[in-house]
């Protein structure tokens, strides 16, 4: 990762876009619209905050970066610990521009301050970093923090004592499934390759 962040620096070149934050309360459409233009992401940048205190713009860029992606997390993000892009149907044409400038915005969150946002999903920033592909234990553990901690321990026993669980708790992992678009309770056996699946499919896509 610390090679990615390194490359990501490098990569920027010396024009500055100086970024004036007019209400910190509403800095996602503020960032949104300020990376439809993909050049920013190619730049360093000088952040004021109207109306604050002064600082020194890496803690300007730095608190900047970090607001934004609390904010960001309850609009367009979606899990329990890990935090995976998230955004409905009837959205789906209107907003789909919004994920292009996450993308540009998570770069240079990491080319600027060396830090990866830690409440998204560890598959979603491998994805990013690198070609590599995340193993099945980096997707399960994925899963376990995406789903609430009342449905890892469900999966959890599911894996461990299948045949002990349950008539209502036969009842939660079948719902818990069909959320992720399973509608037959797996084997004991198939558990953990179906969960696997529910990242790769609904989660990293």
């Amino acid at each position: 990762m610390y090679l990615i962040c390194d490359a990501l620096h490098s990569s920027l070149n010396n024009d500055t876009e100086h970024v004036v934050i007019t209400r910190k309360g509403g800095l996602v459409n503020e960032l949104l619209a300020l990376y439809k233009d993909k050049d920013v992401a190619t730049k360093k940048l000088s952040v004021e905050f109207q109306g604050g205190r002064e600082t020194s713009n890496e803690s300007s860029i730095l608190e900047m970066f970090r607001t934004f992606w609390m904010q960001v997390a309850t609009e367009l993000f979606h899990g329990e610990e890990r935090l995976v892009p998230s955004l409905p149907v009837e959205r789906a044409r209107i907003d789909l521009w919004k994920f292009e400038c996450l993308g540009r915005i998570l770069s240079h969150t990491v080319a600027l301050t060396g830090r990866f946002p830690s409440m998204l999903a560890r598959s979603i920033l491998i994805r990013f970093a690198s070609d590599l592909s995340c193993d099945d234990e980096c997707l399960l553990d994925d899963f376990f923090h995406f789903v609430t901690p009342r449905e890892r321990d469900l999966l959890k026993r599911a894996m461990s004592d299948f045949s002990g669980l349950t008539d209502k708790e036969n009842d939660r992992l079948r719902n818990l499934y069909a959320a992720h678009g399973y509608h037959d309770i797996p084997m004991q056996s198939e558990i953990k390759e179906q969960s696997d699946n529910s990242v790769k499919e609904g989660i990293i896509g």
